[in-house]
Order: structure tokens, then sequence, then C-alpha cells
């Protein structure tokens, strides 16, 4: 009984996970055929490559193995992918920001965090800052959406709960919370402002230590 539950558990959370690169991928398609983008396509062979890790049996992870990787280059492939699919976002970002970890799982909780914008906030414009805090690094997304409810920052994490007129089954969220805490990093959901629309969801992900704060520019601003 409990292997069924885990291999039904599985089957809808590489489903969700499907569905969300896919999405990404939709609008980069067509722009590659009318035009050469060279980032673009390195973008989407990039998420090609996740999502048919997705598929491989459990056991075949070498992909998944921790290491040192570029937050940077994990962040501008789905902003890429996600301005192609015509939404308004703005990555602002240290020079470099090696990380330690797993490419593949930040890729993929940054895919949720924006397909969770472009759903829940349809229009609305989406910002994406990344900067060096001692040995971590810090990575906000935050649009001008509904938000979420007070009190259910912490609630959304749970599998199966989402809003009463989402279209989802509620596994993003928690999909993202447990890659992240199996590389030691945290996610956490707020308001973007007090007393204003749209939310905030911050990540933290360890770097890898030798890594020195850099100046910050806007590396792929619109």
């Amino acid at each position: 009984m409990l292997r069924a539950k885990q291999g039904l558990r599985k089957a809808a959370e590489q489903d969700h996970e499907l569905r969300n690169g896919l999405a990404g991928l939709t609008g980069a398609a067509g722009l590659l055929v009318s035009n050469r983008n060279d980032m673009l396509h390195a973008a989407m062979a990039s998420e090609l490559s996740r999502l048919n890790a997705l598929l491989r049996p459990a056991e075949d992870d070498s992909e998944a193995q921790p290491g040192e990787y570029s937050a940077v280059s994990v962040l501008q492939e789905q902003v890429v992918l996600r301005r192609s699919a015509g939404m308004d976002i703005r990555l602002d970002t240290d020079v470099r920001l090696d990380a330690q970890g797993s490419a593949s799982a930040l890729s993929q909780v940054v895919a949720n965090v924006l397909t969770n914008c472009a759903v829940h906030a349809p229009g609305s414009p989406v910002r994406v800052q990344a900067t060096l805090h001692a040995e971590l690094i810090l990575i906000r997304v935050s649009d001008f959406g509904p938000g979420v409810p007070t009190g259910s920052e912490a609630t959304v994490f749970e599998p199966g709960v989402r809003g009463t007129s989402s279209p989802g089954h509620g596994l993003g969220l928690h999909i993202c919370q447990r890659l992240l805490q199996a590389d030691g990093g945290t996610i956490h959901i707020s308001a973007s402002r007090p007393d204003g629309p749209g939310c905030t969801v911050r990540l933290e992900i360890p770097a890898v230590p030798s890594v020195q704060r850099t100046d910050r520019v806007a590396v792929f601003s619109s």
C-alpha cells in the first residue's frame, strides 16, 4: 500500500512538473522558428534535458547529484523562457553567484514559482532578484497579483493545498520546499508590500564558500 501511494505521488508530481516545463517551452519554440536566438536555444536545451530527467528511473539520478553550479545561468534560462512566452519579467542579479547543490533542482523550483506567477497573477510584471548574503544566495521572485491570504503563508507548502480558483493540484510549492530542503535551502512566501498587492517568494540556497561579494548589475533587464 505504501509503495502504491508513493508511486501515485511520484506520477502526480511528474505530471505537474512536465506541464510546467512545457508551458515555458511553448512560446520559446515559436520564437526560435522566426529568428536565431542562441540564449533561447540554450535555455530550451537545458529545460528539455531537465524534463527528460524526470522520466528516468528513480535510481538514475546522476544529473541531480549536488555540486557547484552557476545560479545566474539557471535564472537566466528560466527568465528567457518565460519572456519568450510573453511574460513581463526582469532579472537583477549579482555578476557571479556560485551555488552548492543541484542545478536541476533550482531550475525546477524557479519554473514552479514562475508558473504560479503566470497562473495567479496573469499579466502582472514579475521581478526576480538574486544577491549574495554571507554564505547564502538569496533569490526573490515578486509579482503584483492578489497575493496569498493572510495566515496561509505556511500552509501553502502542504501537499494538496490550493486556492479555490486554482486549476492545479496544490503540489508546486510543496515540491519546491522538498527540493530546496534536500539541498540545504529554504523557501518562504509573503506579501510583496504590507499595504499593497502581490506576493514575494524568497528562496535561500547555499553558496560556494569561496564566493566573494560582487557589484550588483541588471543582467537581464527588459
